[in-house]
């Protein structure tokens, strides 16, 4: 397959193509990224969604915009996602309970993403953004 024929549905499809893009190996972006080899295994093969910083490492080394790399998730998770999880469950007119029922977490966790003392897991993100897809649009 040639490499403008490569999916780029993931993340871990577009570090491949744009690392193949490069010519580089795993090694080599890994090396020049100063991330393990392993890491980048696992984020190609997305078995591990890497962390914003090293999405701006491995975009650096391939000379590509991070918001490409990025995801919908890694987006919203470094762009206060705490207002923007109270403002979905406000514009729903759900209480923080009746939103955990939903998403099946406890209120005190909606409460902990809303203050920004934890952050929403990429699971949870994905219910979140489906109930806003469900809602219809006037």
């Amino acid at each position: 397959m040639a490499i403008d024929e490569l999916p780029e549905v993931t993340i871990g499809d577009r570090i491949r193509k744009s690392r193949l893009k490069k010519g580089l190996s795993q090694e080599a972006l890994a090396k020049r990224a100063k991330i393990g080899r392993k890491y980048l295994i696992g984020f190609e093969n997305d078995q591990y969604f890497p962390s914003l910083y090293n999405i701006r490492r491995i975009a650096g080394v391939l000379q590509v915009d991070e918001d490409y790399l990025c995801d919908s998730y890694l987006r919203f998770i470094n762009n206060n996602p705490s207002e923007k999880i109270l403002s979905i469950r406000k514009g729903l007119n759900l209480t923080r309970k009746e939103l955990g029922k939903i998403l099946n977490v406890h209120s005190g966790t909606i409460k902990k993403w809303e203050i920004n003392i934890s952050t929403i897991n990429r699971n949870n993100f994905n219910k979140l953004i489906s109930l806003i897809d469900k809602e219809p649009t006037y």
